[in-house]
This record gives C-alpha cells, sequence and structure tokens, in this order.
C-alpha cells in the first residue's frame, strides 16, 4: 500500500468529525485537522461514540468476551477448533499450551470501564469443557489469559456501508467477534466501492436496520 501513495499515521487519536452541509469537511485528531475528499470510520468498539458526537446514530453495542492460555502435561495436535454444542474455541500455541476462549457476556459493557482480566467462573468452565472435549487431557495448567470488547448489531451481520445522510461518510465496523474472517474480505471490497464509487453490497448497508433503537446481543456464531 506504501507503493500506491498512502500514508499510515500512528496515534492520532480521531477526536470528531467536522460536518457541514451534508458533507465531511475534515477529521480533528489529538494532533489537528485532516482534510480528504472521502471518510471511513472503522474505529471499531469506539465507533459509536466518534459518530454520536457528529449526530449519527448506528444501532450497535460493545460486548466483552475472554481468552485464556492453558498449559497441557503433553503434546497434543488439534486443529483450530470451534465447539458449538460446549460453546468454546482453541487452537494450539506452543508445544504444549493451547488457546482456549469465548466468554462471551450478553450485556452491553462500558468501553471506558471494563474488566481485562480472566474471571474466575470463566476459568473453571473452560477447565471442565477441555477435559469433556479432549480425550485423557489430564491435568492441566492456568497461564494468564485476557479479556476484551467485541461490536455487536441486532442481525450478526457487519456494518460496511455508506452514511446515507452524509455524502463521503462510510462506516465499517460490528463485526460480532469474527472480524479475522470477514474483514480481509469486505475491506478489500469496501476500498474498490470507495475508490470508484460503486455500490456497496445492501446487506451490510446500514438502511437494513431501518428504526431498530434496541436489540438483545448474541454471540456471532450462533443465531
Amino acid at each position: 500500500m506504501r507503493g500506491k501513495n498512502h500514508e499510515f499515521k500512528f496515534f492520532y487519536e480521531l477526536k470528531n468529525l467536522k460536518i457541514s452541509k451534508g458533507r465531511v469537511e475534515a477529521i480533528e485528531t489529538s494532533r489537528g485537522k485532516f482534510y480528504f475528499d472521502k471518510y471511513i470510520i472503522a474505529t471499531g468498539i469506539w465507533t459509536k461514540n466518534i459518530l454520536k458526537k457528529a449526530g449519527i446514530k448506528i444501532p450497535v453495542k460493545p460486548y466483552r468476551t475472554q481468552t485464556a492460555i492453558v498449559g497441557l502435561q503433553k503434546e497434543i495436535n488439534i486443529p483450530i477448533y470451534n465447539d458449538l454444542d460446549y460453546n468454546i474455541y482453541m487452537r494450539k500455541e506452543l508445544s504444549h499450551e493451547i488457546l482456549v476462549g469465548n466468554g462471551t457476556e450478553t450485556k452491553e459493557s462500558n468501553i471506558e470501564n471494563f474488566r481485562v482480566s480472566n474471571d474466575e467462573d470463566f476459568i473453571f468452565n473452560i477447565s471442565e469443557k477441555i477435559n469433556k472435549i479432549i480425550e485423557d487431557a489430564g491435568d492441566f495448567e492456568y497461564r494468564g489469559g485476557w479479556a476484551f470488547l467485541c461490536l455487536a448489531t441486532p442481525d450478526k451481520k457487519p456494518i460496511v456501508s455508506k452514511v446515507s445522510e452524509i455524502e463521503n461518510l462510510y462506516v465499517f465496523c460490528g463485526f460480532n467477534g469474527i472480524g479475522i474472517m470477514r474483514a480481509p474480505a469486505l475491506s478489500e471490497i469496501l476500498a474498490e466501492c470507495v475508490i470508484d464509487d460503486f455500490p456497496l453490497p445492501k446487506e451490510f448497508s446500514l438502511e437494513r436496520f431501518g428504526d431498530i433503537k434496541d436489540f438483545d446481543i448474541k454471540e456471532g456464531f450462533y443465531p
């Protein structure tokens, strides 16, 4: 991308959008204003608050999930694995370690104040499930973990959309915890559509939500 006249600026906090006459005129950051022809807001869990400052409402909710590293007594070769019955996913890390996760909370989280370490009940829960899923797993050791926030939408599909009331503004967010699977392809589609002024897929449009003001958070893999 650097060979195509792109420039990456790191550690610039986006403060606000300056909007006038149905267009974004500039973005205000911690290091000044920047002016472009088109703007894409791809700020994850912060997207809702950023757009709210500009008077734009979108139906998304941040929610907390957890992941842990578990040490096993012996090396076990397992694929990247997601169990819909036990509500858990795992993958191999080092020779005697696996990463285990889910711990999804179905309540909206405060992006300014949430616990980043694992809950005790989450650790106990995954220990029971590991023994049920991995035959002869034996005793194992909890070696640490973390928690962070994902962003939910009413239908669990991402938002890859033009903002109808703002001529040159696009939104890219709401991947419901599985952005690593969807975001690479959808970001390429978004870039092509923005550059060439092609319409984006209606399936991911903001307009599909209509007047939805509230919704229940559901896990990304489940109906």
